[in-house]
């Protein structure tokens, strides 16, 4: 049971960034309100490695997400490993709390330490709904990382079939190669989930005859 913000400051306990950070990740409204009405930054770096936004954009608290935005928080606040909470709600294929966080002008191209954008995370997770959120959105399709791999080649390499087919639908060049010379077919036929190889090498070789390429 979650622990009311009545209950967690009737002892005297200071009140900590942990607590803010728990209930935004819980989606406790009032026990938000409460913390941030304490004066509690939701900027604070908790235990968790980011800040309460970043947990509201884990598990798609999308009211708590405004609220904390409207109380100040950082939308473009950073782990150790530079992930925004976009990059976290990627992840997660939290869709809404993509389009939310998008609107108060998250940047989308906003890179991690191993220089991947948001559509980079989603890609790799298999995050489809995410994947097409971002790229109605802007994102850029062929973004590269620091081993110059493209969200496509990620998605390939993972097994991700519905990520791909959602990714082939905004036009990726898919020559591009990364720093081991492979491309996204190249990425297919090592794929880690073997069951799915022939089916993703079928839907980029047909991408490419439609296209020219």
């Amino acid at each position: 049971m979650a622990t009311s913000s009545s209950s967690a400051t009737a002892t005297g306990g200071k009140p900590t960034a942990k607590q803010l950070a728990l209930s935004s990740r819980d989606g406790n409204i009032e026990d938000v309100k409460h913390y941030l009405a304490l004066g509690i930054s939701p900027n604070e770096i908790t235990e968790f490695g980011g800040t309460c936004l970043h947990q509201a954009a884990q598990y798609g608290q999308c009211e708590v997400i405004a609220i904390l935005i409207q109380a100040g928080a950082n939308i473009d606040a950073t782990t150790t490993g530079l992930q925004t909470p976009l990059h976290i709600a990627a992840d997660k294929n939290q869709e809404h709390a993509i389009e939310l966080l998008l609107q108060h002008n998250a940047t989308i191209e906003s890179k991690t330490k191993d220089g991947r954008t948001a559509l980079h995370c989603a890609a790799a997770a298999g995050s489809a709904a995410a994947a097409k959120v971002l790229l109605s959105k802007g994102a850029q399709i062929n973004a590269l990382d620091n081993e110059n791999r493209t969200p496509l080649i990620l998605a390939a390499k993972y097994g991700h079939v519905e990520c791909i087919k959602t990714l082939l639908k905004f036009k990726p060049n898919t020559k591009l190669a990364d720093k081991h010379h492979h491309t996204a077919i190249d990425a297919a036929r090592e794929c880690e989930k073997k069951t799915v190889q022939s089916t993703i090498e079928d839907l980029i070789i047909d991408y490419e005859i439609d296209n020219g390429l």
